[in-house]
């Protein structure tokens, strides 16, 4: 998985290769999400709610390929009652979370990226970053 951040407004996860954003066929604005972060309020993951839109997504796709390995080779998947919750690294202790929505970026039934413009009161500063998050 790689992480970017553009001046601390809008985060980029790539789910999938890079190129492949440039093939996305439809993005579902406004989806709940909830950034998760562990007990020294490091930003540790993302849970993405289920909704009910056109688009079926398959959640489990996101198991069936390997994570892009690039900044963040540790990534989980979990899959919860009434979400999907991705953590940055295995075995981190969610203490947080915070409400946002995202953009989820899909092609055919497959999740391939999340963009996040975050609100004012979600912004992260440098000392809350995962290790490895690319800044732009």
């Amino acid at each position: 998985m790689k992480i970017t951040i553009d001046n601390n407004e809008v985060v980029y996860i790539y789910l999938k290769n890079r190129e492949i954003k440039k093939q996305v066929e439809t993005t579902i604005a406004y989806a709940p999400c909830r950034l998760l972060y562990d007990h020294n309020n490091k930003w540790s993951g993302i849970e993405i709610g289920y909704f009910d839109e056109k688009v079926e997504i398959k959640f489990d796709q996101l198991l069936a390929y390997d994570f892009v390995d690039e900044n963040i080779p540790k990534a989980s998947v979990e899959y919860l009652e009434d979400c999907v919750r991705i953590l940055f690294k295995e075995d981190v202790k969610i203490e947080l979370s915070k409400p946002q929505d995202c953009s989820i970026d899909v092609i055919g039934s497959d999740i391939v990226g999340i963009e996040i413009q975050l609100w004012e009161k979600n912004k992260l500063d440098d000392g809350c970053l995962p290790a490895g998050i690319q800044k732009l």
